[in-house]
């Protein structure tokens, strides 16, 4: 039987999936599984024998990541999870983000630097209210509470 290592991807060329663990003498255990039709699912059992399996190609890696993507998750390497991702606007979408000043500004997300910069540091929200609650805890923070 072949040996993956958690957090490989895998192919039979019909089926993508995060490996996770082999189960036994004739199953494994998979983050999740693109199949051929475009099915995702997530955390399963394969009984299935891992000898048609290789490490997939970076088409394959792309297809499944752009599959979790679309649902609304990610893959995790570093926590060896699938995540739900956070809400991001579409191009020219609206969003909120805080300034340096604390203040609380509107942008249209044009996927640009300063908008990604935003979006990784998780200072970017869908609503106005959002932010309210980060800026007070921020303020909290800044008067040493």
């Amino acid at each position: 039987m072949k040996k993956f290592k958690n957090g490989d991807i895998i192919s039979d060329g019909r089926i993508i999936c995060i490996y996770r663990c082999s189960y036994g003498l004739d199953r494994f255990i998979a983050y999740c599984e693109l199949a051929e039709n475009g099915r995702l699912c997530l955390y399963l059992c394969r009984p299935i024998d891992l000898i048609n399996y290789r490490v997939a190609t970076k088409k394959e890696i792309k297809k499944i990541f752009d599959a979790l993507e679309k649902c609304g998750y990610r893959w995790n390497h570093e926590k060896e999870t699938v995540d739900n991702t956070p809400w991001r606007a579409k191009i020219g979408g609206k969003y909120y983000y805080i300034d340096s000043n604390l203040n609380i500004y509107s942008d249209k997300d044009m996927y640009k630097y300063r908008d990604n910069s935003r979006y990784y540091a998780c200072n970017y929200a869908k609503t106005e209210k959002e932010l309210e609650i980060k800026r007070n805890k921020i303020k909290k923070i800044l008067e040493g509470e």
